[in-house]
């Protein structure tokens, strides 16, 4: 297994360097409308734009299909590559020559756990989102219209909402192939002695936190009801 990493300073500056409208460009047109850029998804069949980049945060959100990350991840759903190599590839394209790779024999382990709870952290956020839009979600999405929240507010930060169920987000995952110890790591879920395992987050209205490369980093649901904490 590849024991090898980019050093954190040279990302940095492809990255920085990268610039996303320009890349998306070469595969599909873009037209500038307000502060993002828009165009037909490539990821799935659609006859009005909902696919948008974001430029001063580097990244790609559509909100039919809900596919959305930053440069790379771009480049390696269109080219079907690996993460080492579309890195790689956007140096080339860049300009920028490929540095010396630092021997890290813990990275690849490392890096695998990372994109498996981020994975189940996006999982998550998509569940809570389309929650949110049901029956059962519906006294959370009244919490957000009393609170003056838009439709399109909810969409664009993926607001949410978790039953009031013990486990309906662990069964939920764990079917999608997400193993108890990944859920625990993302702190998704508890588990008790004895084995009984239940959600962390059960009747709250959802707020994904999200970094600058549109990964879901973590959450916050506010109870509401008398439950302590008002937040988690």
């Amino acid at each position: 297994m590849p024991t090898q990493r980019f050093p954190t300073g040279w990302l940095d500056e492809l990255y920085s360097r990268a610039d996303i409208v320009q890349i998306v460009s070469a595969y599909l047109p873009l037209k500038r409308d307000g502060r993002r850029y828009w165009g037909l998804c490539p990821f799935h069949h659609e006859k009005t734009p909902s696919f948008s980049v974001t430029p001063e945060l580097n990244l790609y959100y559509c909100f039919g299909c809900k596919a959305g990350g930053n440069v790379v991840q771009f480049v390696m759903e269109m080219e079907k590559l690996s993460y080492h190599e579309a890195i790689l590839y956007l140096a080339d394209k860049l300009h920028m020559q490929a540095p010396q790779l630092i021997e890290d024999p813990d990275y690849e382990r490392r890096r695998s756990e990372r994109e498996r709870l981020l994975a189940a952290n996006k999982e998550a956020a998509a569940y809570f989102y389309r929650e949110l839009w049901t029956e059962r979600g519906k006294p959370m999405l009244d919490y957000f219209y009393r609170r003056g929240l838009s439709d399109a507010v909810i969409r664009r930060f993926g607001l949410g909402a978790s039953l009031d169920e013990w486990d309906d987000l662990t069964l939920y995952l764990t079917q999608k192939g997400f193993s108890e110890a990944e859920l625990r790591s993302a702190g998704l879920i508890v588990t008790k002695e004895g084995g009984r395992r239940f959600d962390f987050f059960r009747g709250r209205a959802m707020f994904p936190i999200i970094d600058q490369f549109g990964n879901v980093l973590a959450f916050g649901g506010r109870t509401l009801g008398n439950d302590q904490p008002k937040y988690l």
